[in-house]
């Protein structure tokens, strides 16, 4: 075999340019009217507002995020340990292949831009919003927890993430669903609301992320 020739194996997972982007799942930022401030604090009361829009610095975001990693390889351990604890899909396609995943970002970015996209596909991008958010309920005996080891329905579970690229851009999605609950007088974990979040950023353009919260009372 010549020498000359290297075999790349990965899936090819760009847009095709033919095809016109279907069911577009990104938040449009300009449809936001009011953005709080992340020191904003929420009050429980017969009038809750049912959904608060947060605007985060994504650099402060990001350097949350790769403080909690050593290099890019401990970024991939913990990429292999949680794929399989969510949906995550690049360009509309589900990545269940690690090293396939790993070797298309290497052909398609440089290092900054794959330890940025590998990093977000991680648990840890819900660390700062979750963070901000338990500030933002500063209740006693009011709790923000993950739904996944709860007993409630099993789709609200696994965290979604959605990177789309096209024309210089690259918009990061992020849903997952928490839950509100208080400690009753028996002890027990009593829930209050369930809260859908969405995380919705261009990674390459903006310098802010949106964090759309929408509380449902719980039934």
């Amino acid at each position: 075999m010549d020498e000359n020739y290297i075999i790349i194996d990965f899936d090819n997972l760009d847009i095709n340019k033919n095809n016109k982007i279907k069911n577009k799942i990104f938040v449009d930022k300009e449809e936001y009217i009011f953005v709080e401030n992340k020191e904003s604090e929420f009050h429980f009361s017969d009038k809750i507002k049912k959904e608060h829009i947060f605007q985060i610095n994504i650099q402060e975001y990001l350097k949350d995020i790769s403080d909690s990693y050593k290099n890019l390889d401990s970024m991939k351990t913990q990429f292999i340990a949680d794929v399989n604890r969510s949906e995550l899909f690049y360009n509309f396609k589900k990545i269940s292949n690690s090293q396939l995943f790993f070797d298309y970002l290497e052909y398609k970015y440089n290092t900054e831009m794959q330890k940025i996209i590998i990093m977000c596909s991680t648990q840890a991008c819900m660390g700062l919003p979750f963070i901000l958010l338990m500030k933002f309920l500063n209740k006693e005996n009011v709790y923000l927890t993950d739904i996944y080891m709860s007993n409630l329905m099993n789709d609200l579970k696994r965290m979604q993430i959605n990177f789309i690229s096209s024309n210089n851009k690259l918009e990061f999605n992020v849903e997952k669903y928490l839950r509100i609950c208080k400690i009753n007088g028996n002890s027990e974990c009593e829930n209050l609301y369930i809260i859908k979040v969405n995380l919705s950023s261009d990674l390459i353009n903006d310098k802010f992320l949106l964090m759309n919260i929408r509380m449902t009372k719980y039934i």
